[in-house]
C-alpha cells in the first residue's frame, strides 16, 4: 500500500526532526534526560513526542499513520 509507506515515512521525517530539534534545544543535557522530557510511550507506541501545554496537560503528537487507519474505518 502505498499511502502507508508514504504515511510511514513522514512520521519517521518529523521523529527525526523533533529528535534533532529537542537535543539541540537542550545541548548541555545528554539524550537519555531528553528521551524522558519529550518522547513517551502511549498505549503500544514507544517514541511519541508530549509536552505539557499553559494549562499543564499534556499533548502528544499524533501519527499520520493513525490519522489513516482512522480514515479507513
Amino acid at each position: 500500500m502505498v499511502a502507508k509507506e508514504t504515511f510511514g515515512y513522514i512520521d519517521y521525517r518529523v521523529w527525526k526532526l523533533l529528535w534533532r530539534w529537542s537535543c539541540r534545544w537542550h545541548g548541555n543535557r545528554n539524550k537519555y534526560w531528553v528521551k524522558q522530557k519529550y518522547f513517551h510511550f502511549f498505549g503500544s507506541e514507544n517514541w511519541v513526542f508530549q509536552s505539557v501545554d499553559a494549562d499543564n496537560g499534556l499533548k502528544r503528537l499524533v501519527f499520520c499513520k493513525d490519522i489513516l487507519l482512522n480514515a479507513q474505518h
